[in-house]
């Protein structure tokens, strides 16, 4: 058990920091979530990302109805979201750091589970599930494949690297309560600040890669609105940049990490099929041939393809693969086209299957 200084009058364990941009619908839901936490060792700190709509009114709202937990900060220009955490992080004064995003919310227990841990556990993040809230009232459990309730440290914590590489369950900010000592304030982002999707993933690993002990929580303390209109959904013409930037910061922490060669080649298979979804997607916005030549200049899916055994690979896949770099654009396009009009029939079909599902036909 840690010592009591977390239970001294006064003492501020939490800094709950959010970033705000345009989400003058879903702010409120978000801080009422927040503010209805017990205890008064924990503060809020929003930071406008120079909102167009009433989001900076809204801050300004709670913090004069809440002065001793909310403090309110902004830009004067759009930075992004990932100089914007960091940013936040700069103004935390908390020991530790939940990330929240504006239109999400905590659970009514959050704070109290996770101080309950802080309290009888010594570790340094803390990880827990995310409950993804869908448009149409449905939901879903997001958890790693984790052990509940041990913590992760020296040899089994390359479980945790494994699952962090090849899932997507822990890469994101906004499920881990941090320890400030785990992040570097010093660390510059600049240079990669057209990252406008995947951040989170990118900031998660120095983050992992620095915790000492790690804590796995099973249970739901987190909820993720899934909006059709929110950043997760947006077509994003520089994805292949971004992703390339991601690589390359997944590789320096493959090698540091020393994975294994068969974690190594999961990874590079998946890798192989983001290239391809992504080549789906321009072939939908017409710029297919382009990113093709952009695809075969880099050599990046010759180099991955030397990496993997390619009897693993989807073969629809694998045949795109081999087309881009066999230089024959035409085919591959045809290719493409295929699996598209494939897929869309597939979602049409489930699509008329479940509304006569409804309506009892």
């Amino acid at each position: 058990m840690l010592t009591n200084r977390y239970t001294e009058p006064g003492n501020l364990i939490f800094s709950l920091l959010i970033p705000v941009y345009n989400v003058e619908k879903y702010l409120p839901s978000c801080l009422d979530s927040i503010l209805q936490q017990p205890g008064n060792d924990y503060e809020v700190v929003l930071l406008d990302d120079a909102s167009t709509d009433n989001s900076r009114l809204i801050c300004e709202e709670y913090k004069n109805k809440f002065p001793e937990k909310i403090r309110v900060a902004s830009h004067e220009e759009n930075r992004g979201q990932l100089l914007t955490r960091k940013d936040l992080f700069q103004l935390a004064r908390g020991e530790w750091i939940l990330c929240i995003d504006s239109d999400d919310w905590l659970s009514e227990n959050a704070l109290t589970v996770i101080r309950h841990a802080i309290l009888t556990e010594e570790t340094d993040l803390i990880v827990y599930n995310v409950i993804c809230k869908y448009m149409d009232g449905t939901e879903k459990i997001f958890s790693p494949d984790l052990n509940a309730d041990i913590v992760y440290c020296n040899d089994n914590k390359m479980e945790l690297y494994n699952q962090f590489l090849c899932t997507y369950y822990l890469n994101s900010m906004c499920n881990k309560a941090i320890h400030h000592k785990l992040i570097d304030l010093n660390e510059k982002h600049e240079e990669v600040t057209e990252i406008s999707i995947g951040e989170d993933r990118f900031q998660s690993f120095p983050i992992i890669d620095r915790a000492k002990k790690v804590l796995y929580l099973n249970q739901n303390l987190y909820y993720y609105r899934k909006n059709i209109d929110g950043i997760s959904s947006k077509s994003f013409p520089n994805m292949y940049e971004m992703r390339k930037i991601l690589w390359e910061r997944e590789d320096i922490y493959i090698e540091k990490w020393e994975i294994t060669s068969d974690i190594r080649e999961k990874r590079y298979i998946q890798r192989i099929n983001e290239v391809v979804q992504m080549m789906q997607g321009k072939k939908e916005t017409g710029e297919f041939a382009e990113f093709s030549k952009e695809i075969i200049a880099d050599r990046i899916l010759e180099k991955l393809l030397e990496t993997v055994d390619v009897a693993k690979l989807c073969r629809r896949y694998l045949l795109v693969c081999e087309l881009v770099t066999h230089r024959q654009i035409f085919l591959a396009d045809k290719v493409v086209s295929m699996e598209l009009w494939m897929r869309n029939l597939k979602r049409k079909h489930g699509e008329m299957k479940k509304s006569r599902h409804e309506t009892g036909g």
